[in-house]
């Protein structure tokens, strides 16, 4: 059972020390409330202001007094700071300049201190920040908990429930211990509980299972350990479509990679997510059909996941909440009255008021344009905010839901969006959804279950509360032990979670990805956090026009880091993907390896250290029996498409060495103006260019015919910052958008072209395709760092550089389906602060590529050369690997043939060397990758 009991810190092996009880005191004299467990001294003055937090080890005082009030009291938008405190009988009443008094249930245990909000001589109180005690400490660890710290000492605040808002705050780079609960949210004020601790490490995670058990917060056990405490937090798995079908072949892959659970998307086992049928297809037995698949999961000694979409609800998929009768349960963020009777055609739906005037929030943008008007739902393409109210374009009947007339006054919901529709946590209709999941979740045996698209609970209200709310309704259906994780944060999910931090993962630029993205500074302390993180999710890919497949090294990055770290890896992957890559098998022996040798510690910490190093690469190697790690460079990728390219120098930092040589074929793309390319900016009538316009707040610009180069009609755009800083791409940009007529396939049309006239600013042109309708893109970058005009042929879109150009460098590196863009956006950024900058461009043209193969080619290293025989399609290579044997690879990197060489050597000498490729057709992509000595 999830809240089983147990042994407190037996997980962790620590035991509570004693340093003089606890005890609360009030002394008259002083005028100083004393609050003491066995670490810690909280002192409070009589006028309702903190004034010590101590560590009883060290003595050390953490509070930072300010003059500000221990608890603050609100009423009418207005909040009253506490100005008396009195304690008797395990009572403390608070007192707010005479307006109002409020009383805590306060207990002191040996390792925190207990608080619950008694009563409340004011029924009608808005809200109650129920603690404010400012510290001197200045790091934050274990987001999203409450936890600060100090040398080892810790401050920790722990709600009781997801009613209270317990994030934190900080006031001049100092944490405060802080906490503020809502009377509109949850059940009012009364009753509302929280800890405050004050611990060294060793004694912390003890202590907050202590609070866990006693409070009635979540605390989950896998074979009876907590859950954040046992092996089973620590173990990696595979993310897969498990099916009846393919379930033995799932879990050979599983087997042979070596982790503990197969976890099964959401898509795969239900129909649809939010009342999530079982899917037919892959389940033609139904409930019973799961079941079994898990139970041979178990057989195989693997436990099984179950990926979920949290409180979201796809429209797409026939879902039973959304058809044929929409739920009121759909969660909304404006009403509007009908103004009028409309009948089941009505494609203009009237309103009162004007639209804009029916959201909660003042609108800015909307999250979706979809209304519910009783059981049925309408789309809407427009939105008159000027009379007649209302919205136009209507199509009725949406989502499968059945179209009605309505009467006057009706209200009409505008739907939130993200992810599908949301259900309202605070409704029966989320209710259903979590009993569905608890239900499938009991009766099919799973083991594990991801909390996936939980931060839209974010968008129905405060992300704290909803989300928070969310998870722990549907945690309480679980009756057996859970390793949960998930997306979206709130304090109280922390208590559910076993684990944090999977993240989407990329299909370009993986590396950068990883390093920047996922690990960051949220890895920085990983050392001192009691909740687990796993470093996920990494993805397997087969080849596609729009990202290469899987290989080895980008997976290997991901387990380094892992070990280092000692987090677990989750591999996102599909059927098709497994089948298809021809690494598969190496890539799940490798991750085998790593897992055994990560759970078993058989690494020494320095080692573990140096390989945290974002500066260096390493590869796993067996010399004399031994694991080692090895520091490896590869050179940054090089292609050879003419004479001006194909000379170059490469850096061997290690020893002389015949390194791992990459040449991958591209493709040679038609030349612009040609008629078989896509013309994507056209610019005849630059005022009709672009459908859509925007600037940032600070940018100012401007577009305008700008006559003709190379015999085609060009665009000016200019733009001034008045920000004093360099602009980016969140702080300051022009976007104009040019919405395709139809959706267009550019999946043989990759390379981008266009003429380009800069000033040599520095500024960044963008020119991004995006795809219908999974809203996924490609970016095209080019640093105007020159002066006039400049040919630019963009054979591929921007991917690692994004990490050093955008501050959206994530956006772009997903998977994106090259076969529907439907919109073609320039971007202008990074422009100088309170500067100009003036460009101008022809029409943008998406290249079409050649199926010209790379012949023949003659590789040269110094005074050596080798000559290899051999014919290379696009998109596949040859490599001469650490064998010492050049062989050639199709694009999901099958070996098809040993290539024959007039001369076998190739070695690279230390430092520098002058390299040159010459082809007889065809373009190469060359990389290279040396080695050095193994660490010690």
């Amino acid at each position: 059972m999830i809240r089983s009991a147990m042994a407190i810190v037996a997980a962790w092996g620590v035991t509570l020390a004693a340093a003089g009880g606890p005890e609360i005191v009030q002394d008259d004299q002083t005028g100083v409330i004393r609050f003491q467990t066995d670490y810690l001294r909280l002192e409070l003055t009589t006028d309702g202001k903190p004034r010590a937090f101590v560590d009883l080890k060290t003595g050390r005082d953490y509070c930072r007094p300010d003059g500000s009030g221990f608890a603050l009291w609100g009423k009418g938008g207005k909040w009253v700071q506490c100005t008396s405190l009195k304690y008797a009988d395990g009572k403390l009443i608070l007192g707010f300049a005479g307006r109002a008094t409020v009383t805590y249930e306060v207990r002191a245990f040996p390792g925190y201190l207990h608080f619950r909000v008694a009563a409340l001589s004011d029924p009608k109180t808005d809200g109650l920040t129920v603690a404010n005690i400012r510290t001197t400490m200045t790091k934050r660890l274990d987001f999203p908990l409450q936890r600060f710290c100090s040398e080892d000492f810790n401050a920790c605040l722990l709600p009781y429930g997801p009613e209270m808002n317990a994030s934190g705050q900080v006031a001049d780079g100092k944490m405060i211990l802080w906490a503020n609960c809502r009377a509109n949210l949850g059940r009012g004020l009364r009753g509302r509980g929280w800890a405050i601790i004050g611990a060294p490490d060793e004694a912390l995670p003890g202590i907050i299972q202590e609070v866990e058990q006693a409070s009635g917060l979540p605390h989950p056990v896998i074979d009876g350990q907590w859950a954040k405490a046992s092996r089973a937090a620590r173990t990696s798995y595979l993310f897969v479509d498990v099916t009846e079908k393919n379930v033995d072949k799932m879990i050979s892959y599983a087997r042979r990679a070596g982790v503990a659970y197969v976890q099964i998307y959401c898509t795969t086992w239900a129909k649809s997510y939010g009342a999530y049928p079982i899917h037919p297809d892959n389940y033609p037995h139904g409930e019973a059909g799961l079941k079994a698949v898990i139970d041979r999961l178990h057989a195989a000694g693997l436990r099984a996941g179950m990926h979920m979409m949290s409180g979201c609800i796809n429209p797409w998929a026939q879902d039973p909440f959304v058809q044929p009768v929409a739920d009121p349960g759909l969660a909304s963020d404006g009403t509007f009255e009908l103004a009028k009777d409309i009948d089941a055609q009505a494609k203009f739906i009237p309103t009162a008021k004007p639209p804009k005037e029916g959201f909660r929030k003042p609108w800015t943008k909307i999250s979706g344009t979809d209304l519910r008007l009783g059981g049925e739902i309408i789309h809407y393409r427009e939105m008159k905010n000027e009379p007649p109210y209302g919205f136009a374009g209507c199509l009725r009947g949406r989502h499968g839901s059945r179209a009605t007339a309505h009467k006057q006054g009706e209200q009409a919901h505008h739907l939130i969006y993200r992810y599908g529709f949301l259900a309202d946590p605070d409704t029966p209709l989320f209710q259903k959804l979590a009993r569905r999941v608890g239900h499938v979740f009991n009766a099919c045996g799973f083991d594990q279950i991801y909390f996936d698209g939980a931060e839209a609970m974010g968008e129905i209200g405060p992300h704290w509360y909803y989300v928070g709310k969310m998870e722990r309704t549907i945690f309480e259906q679980l009756e057996r032990d859970c390793l949960a994780s998930g997306s979206g944060h709130s304090h109280m999910n922390w208590h559910t979670r076993a684990r944090n931090h999977a993240i989407d993962f990329a299909a370009l630029a993986v590396k950068q990805h990883l390093l920047h993205h996922k690990i960051g500074s949220r890895f920085d302390d990983y050392d001192r956090q009691i909740s687990r993180t796993e470093l996920g999710w990494t993805a397997l890919l087969d080849w596609a026009p729009d990202h290469p497949a899987t290989d080895l090294p980008e997976i290997e990055a991901h387990l380094v880091k892992g070990l280092a770290y000692d987090v677990p890896i989750s591999l996102e992957t599909r059927e098709r993907s497994l089948d298809a890559n021809g690494r598969t098998g190496k890539i799940l022996d490798l991750v085998s390896r790593y897992e055994k040798l990560r759970l078993d510690g058989y690494f020494p910490p320095e080692i573990r250290k140096r390989l945290k190093s974002q500066q260096q690469d390493f590869t796993l190697q067996r010399k004399r029996g031994k694991f080692v790690f090895v520091p490896i460079v590869r050179t940054p990728a090089h292609l050879v498409k003419d004479r001006e390219t194909e000379r170059w120098r490469v850096n061997n930092p290690f020893a002389p060495q015949r390194p791992i040589i990459r040449m991958t074929a591209r493709p040679t793309p038609r030349a612009y103006g040609e008629e078989r390319n896509v013309v994507l900016l056209p610019f005849e009538q630059p005022a009709k260019a672009f459908a859509a316009r925007w600037s940032s707040p600070g940018v100012k610009y401007a577009i305008k015919a700008a006559g003709e180069h190379a015999g085609r009609k060009c665009l000016e755009v200019t733009a001034r910052s008045t920000l004093n800083e360099v602009s980016t791409d969140k702080t300051g940009l022009v976007r104009l958008t040019r919405p395709l007529a139809q959706p267009v396939d550019l999946s043989a049309h990759r390379p981008l072209a266009f003429w380009l006239e800069g000033d040599g600013k520095g500024e960044v042109l963008e020119i991004r395709i995006v795809s219908h309708p999974s809203g996924q893109s490609r970016r095209y970058v080019v640093r105007v760092d020159f002066e006039g005009w400049r040919y630019c042929e963009l054979p591929k879109p921007a991917a690692a550089e994004l990490f050093e150009v955008s501050a959206n460098p994530v956006q772009g590196l997903y998977t994106c389906d090259l076969t529907r863009i439907k919109t073609v956006e320039l971007r202008l950024y990074r422009l100088p602060a309170q500067g100009s900058v003036r460009l101008a461009m022809s029409p943008v043209e998406a290249l079409e590529e050649l199926r010209e193969p790379l012949r023949d080619p003659l590789l040269t290293v110094g005074r050596e050369q080798t000559q290899l025989q051999v014919t290379v399609w696009p998109d596949e290579y040859v490599e001469l690997d650490d064998t010492g044997l050049w062989v050639r690879y199709d694009r999901n990197h099958h070996a098809s043939e040993r290539v024959k060489l007039e001369d076998k050597r190739l070695e690279f000498p230390a430092g520098e060397v002058p390299v040159k490729l010459v082809t007889r057709r065809g373009r190469a992509e060359v990389t290279m990758r040396f080695a050095g000595e193994p660490l010690k």
